[in-house]
């Protein structure tokens, strides 16, 4: 095994030929881990195509060892086979980034002495738009040569609630939803004051019609993010209208609840309508409402309302 490591990095020298010396891969749609990045389109015979040399190596398509990934999730761990001639495995996405990741493969499978397993973990950049993407994968011998790419449609979800639209166009979403993301781990409040004076918010997350108590909420927030300086990482709030929103003004806040031991927090606000597409499908209408920054001296514990970003309008 150790022959076939060394034999990896040599290959990868010299695949890597015309690659930028140092490149960590922010630019890139991911970024894997110990691996080498190369610029340029991702050599092999494309999918389809016929394969004249059948010395040359094959390569199975990464399965995520998640059960469903999300845009800038981290830490991911993909998993993947080759024939045995195979000393690396390159990666990219076919339709962004400038090039692809280089890194050897790994031990003989357990269950197959005719392959090789190899492996990766890669972060997600925020570059990476939700949706379906396709992802290329092809091997190396050890003498550089690449086989036959093997193609798979990677499903992104989004992190805004859609329920599943991003990978599955034919699915509605939400028909309004509103979202705030922020840059440093506090518990910070998203608030929406309704045209009937109620409240949505981390202390009223789905309040009921005054007049009917049993009836649905018109707006819900769906996690109340870093609550308490429990900090989960997601630093976002989202206020979901399952149905278009009354007729009304809507005012928008965002409330420093508790500074969690930082200095400052930059949020940006943001809206999302659903829109119809042709062919029975659906998509999303996104617009800025508004950002800014708070300071430590601003957390209040949730007593106050916030800092006003802006009025909505429903008609």
């Amino acid at each position: 095994m150790k022959r076939r490591f060394i034999g990896s990095l040599i290959l990868a020298a010299t695949v890597s030929c015309g690659a930028e010396d140092g490149k960590s891969g922010l630019d890139e749609p991911f970024k894997v881990e110990n691996a080498q990045f190369v610029e340029g389109a991702l050599p092999g015979i494309l999918a389809g195509e016929t394969v004249d040399d059948e010395n040359l190596p094959t390569v199975t398509s990464p399965s995520a060892e998640v059960a469903a990934i999300t845009e800038r999730m981290a830490g991911i761990r993909f998993i993947g086979l080759s024939s045995r001639n195979a000393a690396s495995v390159g990666v990219r996405f076919a339709e962004s980034g400038s090039g692809y990741y280089l890194f050897p493969t790994g031990s003989i499978d357990p269950t197959d002495d005719n392959a090789l397993t190899w492996s990766f973990i890669a972060d997600l950049q925020q570059d990476l738009p939700p949706g379906r993407h396709e992802f290329l994968t092809v091997a190396f011998d050890e003498e550089g040569h690449a086989g036959q790419q093997a193609t798979s449609s990677l499903c992104v979800r989004s992190l805004r609630p859609d329920n599943g639209n991003a990978c599955f166009p034919a699915v509605a979403p939400p028909a309004f939803v509103l979202s705030v993301e922020w840059d440093t781990p506090v518990d910070l409040d998203l608030v929406l004051v309704l045209p009937n004076g109620q409240v949505v918010d981390a202390k009223n997350p789905a309040p009921t019609s005054p007049d009917d108590p049993l009836s649905k909420p018109p707006a819900r927030l769906v996690y109340d993010g870093n609550g308490g300086c429990t900090i989960d990482g997601r630093q976002r709030e989202d206020i979901v209208f399952d149905e278009l929103p009354a007729p009304g003004r809507y005012q928008v806040y965002v409330n420093l609840a508790r500074n969690c031991g930082e200095h400052a927090v930059t949020y940006q606000v943001s809206r999302h309508s659903r829109t119809e597409l042709p062919n029975d499908e659906y998509g999303v209408d996104s617009h800025d409402v508004g950002a800014g920054t708070l300071i430590a001296d601003q957390a209040n514990g949730g007593t106050k309302r916030g800092t006003y970003v802006g009025t909505l309008t429903s008609q």
